[in-house]
């Protein structure tokens, strides 16, 4: 079963967004609970976590704008063919 983390590092991805990366856009994670989070809520949750600290990034508009392109329920399905909690 691929876990949480691996769903979103996959999405992250295809939206040139790295955890931990070098770019200004790239996000750190500071709670893990924020990729459960991020996968039921979408961008709900990609929101609130980041209103909790559960994450951040060094450029907001530049790092928000992928992620809320991307975490949407559509493409976790298709990228791993699994109903998300």
């Amino acid at each position: 079963m691929i876990r949480p983390r691996q769903m979103v590092e996959t999405l992250l991805s295809r939206a040139g967004v790295a955890i931990g990366g070098i770019n200004p856009w790239d996000i750190t994670v500071h709670d893990d609970r924020f990729f459960a989070r991020v996968l039921r809520e979408k961008n709900l949750g990609l929101g609130e976590a980041y209103m909790d600290g559960w994450w951040d990034c060094r450029q907001h508009f530049e790092g928000a704008a992928p992620l809320c392109r991307r975490i949407l329920p559509g493409p976790a399905r298709a990228v791993f063919g699994v109903r998300l909690p």
